[in-house]
């Protein structure tokens, strides 16, 4: 299926419906700045990244959210307190 470009933004709409039609959890937070971050109450933006592959379909990996697991790298057991610039700064490198 040919479909003209757009994919990323037609994507993004998907997951707007799925969550305004099936009222599900909404819990897409954005960063503000380094410290802060709010909930942007539509699961958008998406984090969908599309890679240029041979072949003429799309394979999705899902992968389920909770835990803050969009904006993690590496797993802390920490509460939103660590959230300052004196004790940020002080975890491992």
């Amino acid at each position: 299926m040919w479909t003209g470009g757009g994919d990323e933004e037609a994507l993004s709409k998907g997951v707007y419906n799925t969550y305004i039609e099936d009222n599900l959890r909404y819990s897409q937070n954005a960063a503000l700045d380094m410290y802060k971050e709010v909930n942007t109450g539509t699961n958008l933006p998406a984090q969908i990244d599309l890679y240029a592959v041979d072949g003429d379909e799309y394979k999705f990996l899902c992968v389920a959210k909770g835990g803050g697991s969009a904006n993690k790298t590496y797993l802390y057991q920490e509460t939103k307190a660590l959230l300052t610039p004196g004790k940020l700064e002080k975890l491992p490198r």
